[in-house]
């Protein structure tokens, strides 16, 4: 094997990789000569407009690049293509000697961007196709090394060269690679694909690769000479599964590489450093992170073949997100002021050398190194430069936005997000990428046929039985969480809107339209249902819990940013709308997944987490500014939406299409085998029917008229026990009642104590049952409302006893949320989650739910007309009946559902 020649041919590959890196270095040292009237070769210096499109442009031309080999790399082949990239590259040099005005600068970029393109796609496909399988890692991990080398010297060519002389010291260097690429040979896939074997016989003995003639033609089969540069060869990067999920793999990591904020970080670093008002010289800090990106990259060819790349890419991945984590930190330090940061001047310093260390040793070069490795012989040039130009696409819009970015949401939210990316991407290379190590790049297309073919087989990390069901519940409970976060979102929210220090909002906004922006979600939530009771039945459960966390995002990203009324009533809307879709889909998910023995367990989890997302916005809103306490929702929203994606489908979904062997196959990970049998016997009730069929059959089947009516009643009774407007207006209760403790800290003590009702609830409901549970809840929280209503008639009448009670209202609602959690706001849910049959269960939990949540809009937007009209004590003691009312319900029509399936709870309820 004549590694030898390889590693000479790489090594003239690689001067290209050097003048790519330098160029992406380039902008940060040359900004502020630029800026600088006594260094600028132009008349005038640069705006910061103008320093953002000559820090960004590069990309433009990086965007156009790698489609030119990608058509051309199969016609002419591999190697005139590294040889135009190379020529490319020195005409853009040889501008930045000449230039005179800006528009040169600007053309310079792009020119250079375009070669770049070429270069780096091209030099990718070359590299992987020349290498043998035991150092084609190591050799593709070099392209990186290389790379960063170019970026360093740039760093430091910047700070003592004159703009001129950066352009001069890389003149000679480009030149040399121009003339190096003429001796290099053609790569050996591109004459299989022409057909041309003794060409590619004779390239294979020179590269000591004689044996491996069979497996390169074996890698473009299939393939006829004429196809390979025509529209048949895109076509086959969707229709090949191998190519698809090649394309699906390279282009998301490439695309979560650059949302790390990579390339604003590079192009920005010298602007960071001023921004964060950091200790340390900026020039000096870039050089020092130009080095540590050269040295960190140099480790990851020694371990690449040993550690294999997958295990890199998490171990870097993880460490980005906390070292990005931790400049968030700082710039969040610097916002407010804090004594403490004249003492971590060095900070930023550290953590970006600690985030260019691992990302080079990972993130940063294996991503690339498995774009030369995934694709076929015949769409390795074309899938690589449609995952290289995507990506880079969206690092032009992260480059250009940056400044946009630091200026609307700080440097601690933009850092925060950046760090969000790498968690992203640890969460998708823990499930999706592949490891390549040791396999030839036909061994390696096998691996992702499998992969294909067997994606559920990877699922949620090849965890099985109950603590699968867990795992799965768990990724629910936190989009159960954002349900509360929004839910008592007014509490903390509305003394802020109130106040004009603290709104976002620039003008001052009446009580009526707060009550409206308060109690909006719960409007929003009657679509939510019959949006997913539709599709549910039709593309299945997990597609719309993915959209209940889309918008969930959206409506948390527009209330973050929101700026007037309109913003705050259209983020609240979206999240009652995901708020309803999340809601059913969880209880009807979770109730088609989970064992008879634990199903009451898991359903019941629903409440406490939901109480956790209350008590996580009670604990924050009380310390945090608006902004900040929204961006907490919406970290939470995008972790959910991710979260959403490990998600299996129901079984129950794979049933009603007819799926039968993919339904088994769900049962028997969810370590449900034994229910196999018994599902597929009563296969007949779930059958495959237009949702206008479903909708009839919950009211003509006589199990689902009763179940409509149970589950409908003690909903509504549930919504309209007065829970939402105690805590939409727990402030206003406590300036009314004048108690003694601060409202913001009686809302903690209430929520914790509401958790606590909610934890207790699952140790008995599979012992004690769901009747009696919900039963004595009721009675419960009938007296603790009763109570209140007493006490704000006694303040009402100014009764001198009233002095002695200021406690009073914490003590009650204390006792009301730990009553109201322990059953009442947790049953009903189970009993939908249990009462329907399968192929109604989406359409009955929706209606039970949405008129619920009418009954619930009208009451709690009354609410504050009540207490202004006929008192406090009149809208309490009407809460007080509706607990009555419940408890009375409960007795003579909830069957009670304990130990049963969900087929046995039919049986009961036909009778």
């Amino acid at each position: 094997m004549n590694l030898r020649a390889q590693i000479l041919i790489v090594a003239c590959v690689n001067i290209g990789q050097f003048i790519d890196g330098y160029s992406v270095g380039w902008s940060a040292p040359i900004i502020p000569k630029l800026q600088d009237p006594h260094q600028t070769p132009l008349p005038n210096v640069v705006t910061n407009l103008e320093a953002s499109w000559i820090g960004s442009l590069l990309y433009v031309g990086a965007i156009i690049g790698p489609y030119i080999p990608s058509y051309l790399s199969n016609i002419i082949g591999r190697k005139p293509c590294l040889f135009l990239g190379g020529l490319l590259n020195l005409t853009a040099i040889i501008l930045v000697v000449v230039t005179r005005n800006v528009t040169t600068v600007y053309a310079l970029r792009i020119i250079s961007g375009i070669g770049m393109g070429m270069v780096t796609v091209s030099n990718l496909v070359y590299v992987g196709e020349i290498a043998s399988t035991r150092i084609r890692g190591i050799l593709l991990t070099s392209t990186s090394i290389v790379g960063i080398t170019g970026t360093l010297a740039a760093y430091i060519a910047g700070s003592v060269l004159s703009y001129a002389g950066t352009g001069y010291v890389v003149l000679m260097i480009n030149i040399i690679h121009v003339i190096g690429i003429y001796f290099i040979p053609e790569s050996p896939v591109y004459y299989a694909i022409k057909g041309k074997q003794t060409e590619a016989k004779n390239t294979l003995r020179l590269l000591g690769r004689l044996d491996d003639l069979e497996n390169v033609f074996d890698s473009v089969k299939g393939t006829k000479p004429t196809e390979a540069n025509s529209w048949k060869a895109w076509i086959k990067i969707f229709t090949v599964k191998a190519n698809r999920k090649s394309l699906f793999i390279t282009l998301t990591l490439c695309t979560l590489q650059q949302t790390s904020g990579v390339a604003a970080v590079l192009f920005f670093a010298t602007t960071i450093f001023q921004i964060a008002g950091s200790s340390i010289r900026p020039d000096l800090a870039t050089i020092i992170i130009g080095t540590t990106r050269l040295l960190s990259s140099c480790v990851a060819p020694f371990v690449v073949e040993r550690a294999g790349r997958r295990i890199l890419l998490l171990v870097s991945t993880a460490l980005c997100a906390v070292s990005l984590s931790t400049l968030g930190t700082y710039f969040y330090l610097s916002r407010i002021e804090s004594k403490v940061l004249s003492e971590v001047g060095w900070l930023p310093l550290a953590a970006l050398i600690m985030y260019f260390f691992f990302y080079e040793i990972g993130f940063g070069t294996m991503s690339s190194a498995l774009v030369g490795e995934m694709f076929r012989g015949n769409a390795r040039s074309t899938g690589s430069a449609v995952a290289m130009t995507t990506a880079w696409l969206i690092g032009f819009g992260v480059a250009t936005g940056f400044g946009s970015m630091v200026k609307l949401l700080g440097g601690d939210v933009t850092f925060w997000l950046f760090s969000a990316s790498c968690v992203a991407a640890f969460c998708f290379t823990y499930r999706y990428v592949p490891e390549t190590k040791g396999k030839n790049l036909n061994e390696i297309q096998e691996v992702l046929v499998l992969l294909a073919v067997n994606k559920e087989g990877i699922m949620m990390f090849q965890i099985t039985g109950i603590k699968r069901q867990v795992l799965i519940s768990c990724i629910l409970y936190l989009g159960q969480a954002i349900v509360g976060f929004s839910g008592g979102w007014p509490g903390p929210i509305l003394p802020k809107l109130r106040d004009p220090e603290q709104s976002p909002v620039p003008y001052k906004l009446t009580e009526t339209e707060l009550s409206f922006v308060a109690t909006l979600s719960l409007l929003g939530f009657i679509p939510g249902p019959y949006a997913c009771g539709w599709l549910s039945n039709s593309v299945g459960r997990k597609p719309c819990l993915i959209a209940g966390g889309v918008l969930a995002i959206m409506g948390s990203a527009v209330l973050t940013a929101a700026q007037n009324i309109a913003m705050l009533c259209c983020g609240r809307l979206l999240l009652g709308f995901s708020g309803g879709i999340i809601n059913v889909m969880v209880v009807v998910y979770i109730g088609e997944i989970a064992s008879t023995h634990i199903r009451g367990v898991l359903l019941t989890a629903i409440g406490i987490f939901m109480t956790m997302g209350s008590l996580l916005l009670f604990s924050i809103g009380s310390f945090l500014s608006y902004f900040y306490t929204t961006s907490v929702g919406l970290v939470l929203s995008i972790v959910f939406a991710l979260g959403t994606l490990l998600l299996p489908e129901s079984p129950i979904f794979y049933i009603i299409k007819g799926n039968d062997d993919k339904a088994t196959e769900v049962l028997q990970d969810l370590g449900r085998a034994d229910d196999v049998d018994k599902i597929l016997e009563s296969k007949q009730e779930y059958t495959d029917r237009s949702n206008k069929q479903d909708w009839k059959e919950l009211f003509d089947m006589k199990t689902n008229r009763k179940a409509l009516f149970i589950a409908a009643t003690i909903n509504v009774l549930q919504n309209c026990s007065g829970l939402l407007s105690v805590i939409y207006f727990s402030a206003s209760i406590f300036e009314m009642a004048e108690s003694s403790i601060p409202s913001n800290i009686s809302m903690i003590i209430i929520v914790g104590f509401q958790l606590m009702g909610s934890i207790i609830t699952p140790f008995f409901v599979e012992r004690t049952g769901r009747k009696r549970i919900l039963s004595l809840s009721c009675v419960a929280c009938c007296i603790s409302m009763f109570v209140l209503g007493l006490y704000f008639y006694l303040n009402e009448l100014e009764s001198p006893v009233i002095d002695n009670l200021k406690w009073l209202p914490l003590v009650v609602l204390v006792v009301y949320f730990i009553s109201y959690n322990f059953g009442y706001g947790i049953i009903p849910h189970i009993i939908i989650g249990e009462l329907f049959t399968p192929n109604v269960r989406s359409n009955g939990s929706t209606l039970s739910f949405s008129i619920a949540w009418v009954f619930g809009f009208i009451v709690n937007t009354v609410f504050g007309m009540v207490l202004d009209t006929v008192g406090g004590h009149s809208a309490f003691w009407f809460f007080a009946i509706v607990c009555a009312c419940a408890c009375v319900f409960t007795i003579f029509y909830v069957p009670e559902t304990k130990g049963k399936s969900l087929l046995e709870i039919q049986e009961l309820l036909s009778r």
